[in-house]
């Protein structure tokens, strides 16, 4: 996934690395989702790290970039805080 990650970030237009990131996510978030590696803390994390990427498909909308800031550092402090 990191290989994933950073050749579509060289390599891709931003609109479609953004989507990428967002499926990335999807896949970490089906991984704390499934029995094996059910944790509340990282469903926590990583549902607000998704609800963060799918909101930065619109990061031009100012309304859409504050409220991406907010769910991050939410996702930050509880992953540190926590």
């Amino acid at each position: 996934m990191i290989i994933v990650n950073l050749w579509s970030m060289l390599y891709l237009e931003n609109n479609i690395y953004v989507w990428v990131l967002f499926g990335i996510m999807i896949s970490f978030f089906l991984l704390f989702i499934s029995p094996w590696y059910y944790n509340k803390r990282g469903l926590l994390i990583f549902g607000l790290f998704l609800i963060s990427d799918a909101v930065l498909i619109f990061f031009e909308d100012p309304i859409f970039n504050a409220l991406m800031f907010l769910v991050k550092t939410a996702s930050y402090i509880v992953l540190v805080g926590w």
